[in-house]
This record gives structure tokens, C-alpha cells and sequence, in this order.
């Protein structure tokens, strides 16, 4: 990986690891971090998220391709 930035906090692990799988199906690297043991401890996650870094040269990208989702989400709200 080149230049990585933020794309995008989770709430939970499981839900980052699917548009992690998403997005490498796409040719997307990503990089998932957080605060739970490696996902030992799931429940350590809510407090800070989990943070889902790519390739600044992908960036645009993989925000188009979670903007379904990120919609969908909105939705589920109101």
C-alpha cells in the first residue's frame, strides 16, 4: 500500500469485514483496525468503532462502492 487514509468507521467488526470483502473483490486493499483483541473481544469495538483504511489512489472508488450501503443504512433509520 502506498499513501493509506480513512474510509470509513464501523460499528462492529463483522460489518467491516464484509465491505472488506467487497471491496477486495474489486481489487481494493484494506486495512481493518481496532480496539478488540483482534476480534477476540468483539464488545471492546463499540466504544471507538473500527476504522477501515485503502490506498488513497482508491479512495474515490471504494466510497462509491459502499454509497449503496451507506443509503440503505439512512434508510433503515427513519
Amino acid at each position: 500500500m502506498e499513501e493509506i487514509v480513512l474510509l470509513k468507521i464501523f460499528s462492529t467488526r463483522e460489518e467491516a469485514e464484509i465491505m472488506k470483502a467487497l471491496l477486495e473483490s474489486h481489487e481494493i486493499s484494506v486495512i481493518i483496525k481496532a480496539d478488540d483483541a483482534a476480534g477476540f473481544y468483539p464488545q471492546m469495538d463499540i466504544s471507538r468503532g473500527v476504522k477501515m483504511f485503502v490506498d488513497k489512489q482508491n479512495l474515490q472508488e471504494a466510497q462509491e462502492l459502499l454509497e449503496p450501503f451507506n443509503e440503505s443504512a439512512d434508510n433503515e433509520r427513519e
